[in-house]
């Protein structure tokens, strides 16, 4: 399911999931096994990604959750294999297995739709991820997202923080960026 979130999974981020590590290769074996993962090594970047018999069975078992990240054209169902977009993914899944760790919600199902058109105020009761492609479904105004580092925004109940995921680079804001 981390893998249909992110689109790729970085290998080295395995080590970061909770669970022993033995047990993580052995899943991962599993799953290749199964033809239901795959590695996808171009540009010296290592990642998993879905199969097409996986994704659908995703999509059987819990559309809600996953409809989102695995239907139509978007960057976690139809993954490119240029450098700065599997980059981005890149950052994107260290960034949403941080939020994991941390006990922040990611999976869509399971948080308000904060950043639908049709929203509803409701009060935050718990840690929640929004990933910058959530916050795109606002529209037009949220657009200028496009070719920032910016990750996403965690919502907690009495806070809102924007999450970068800067690599191994510094921060470095122009006028008016942001």
């Amino acid at each position: 399911s981390l893998i249909a979130v992110c689109g790729e999974l970085p290998a080295d981020q395995i080590k970061r999931i909770p669970g022993g590590d033995e047990y993580k290769q052995n899943i991962i074996k599993q799953l290749k096994k199964r033809k239901q993962i795959k590695t996808f090594y171009k540009d010296g970047l290592r990642g998993y990604r879905l199969l097409l018999p996986t994704k659908e069975l995703l999509l059987r078992q819990n559309p809600n959750r996953f409809n989102f990240y695995l239907t139509g054209v978007n960057e976690t169902n139809h993954i490119r294999s240029e450098i700065t977009r599997r980059l981005r993914l890149h950052r994107l899944a260290e960034t949403t297995v941080s939020m994991l760790n941390s006990g922040a919600e990611i999976y869509r199902d399971n948080k308000q739709d904060i950043f639908s058109p049709i929203y509803t105020p409701t009060e935050i009761t718990s840690p929640s991820f929004y990933n910058s492609r959530e916050i795109k479904e606002l529209g037009i105004d949220t657009i200028k997202i496009n070719g920032a580092r910016a990750m996403g925004v965690l919502l907690t109940e009495y806070n809102v923080f924007s999450v970068y995921n800067l690599g191994d680079s510094m921060m470095k804001w122009d006028y008016k960026a942001e």
